[in-house]
Order: C-alpha cells, then sequence, then structure tokens
C-alpha cells in the first residue's frame, strides 16, 4: 500500500479528511452511493420525461410553435398550475385538520367507554 504523503500544512487527520471530501464530491465513480445516486437520477429523468410528454402538443408539425404570444402563455399556464397547487393544498389540509379532529373524537369516546367500564369493574 502507498504511504500517504505528508503536506507540510496539515496533519495526516486533515489530509484523509480532505481525501473524504474530495471523494464525496464524485458520487458517481463511489460504489457505496452509486445504486442511491442512480435511483434519484432515474427518477428525476422519469419526472422530466413525463413533464415534456404533457406538454407536447399535437400540432407541433403545423409550424405554429413560434407565436409571439408563446411567453405570455407559459406564464399564464404557470400561473394557473400555481394556483391549482395552491388549491390542493388547502384542500388537503382541510382533509387533514378533519381527520385529526375525527381521530380525537374517537380517542375521546374510547376513553370514556374505558372509564365507564372500570367504574363498573
Amino acid at each position: 500500500m502507498a504511504e500517504i504523503p505528508k503536506h507540510k500544512n496539515f496533519s495526516e487527520a486533515e489530509s484523509v479528511m480532505l481525501l473524504k471530501l474530495a471523494l464525496a464530491g464524485e458520487p458517481y465513480s463511489q460504489e457505496y452511493g452509486k445504486n442511491a445516486t442512480n435511483v434519484t437520477a432515474g427518477e428525476t429523468v422519469r419526472k422530466v420525461a413525463a413533464d415534456r410528454l404533457k406538454w407536447q402538443r399535437g400540432d407541433e408539425d403545423e409550424g405554429t410553435t413560434d407565436s409571439p404570444s408563446k411567453g405570455a402563455n407559459f406564464a399564464k399556464l404557470v400561473e394557473l398550475l400555481r394556483d391549482q397547487n395552491e388549491k390542493e393544498l388547502q384542500a388537503r389540509r382541510y382533509k387533514w385538520r378533519k381527520e385529526r379532529l375525527d381521530c380525537q373524537a374517537s380517542e375521546s369516546r374510547f376513553m370514556q367507554l374505558l372509564e365507564l367500564l372500570a367504574k363498573r369493574g
């Protein structure tokens, strides 16, 4: 095994730490992180491809891709999607609150039942 060269300004522990930092910056060459990185990259590529397929237009062959209002239409679409996402989030929050209240109500009924059984027993 080759010996680690001594640096003038770094201790051996610092050299090892710097080496680990350098190796951590290259996740594709390291075996321990390769599978997780590949899964993450594959998921990202799949999402981007799915988004591109959603936005493709059927009439692109007709030469209508370079319209002057393309930027404005895209901005409107982005705004509509943002509004839709906000509404979905509000609906989820409402659902979560309702489920939480239902859980609390069932817990209180269960505790009342246990108290009743404890008094009878």
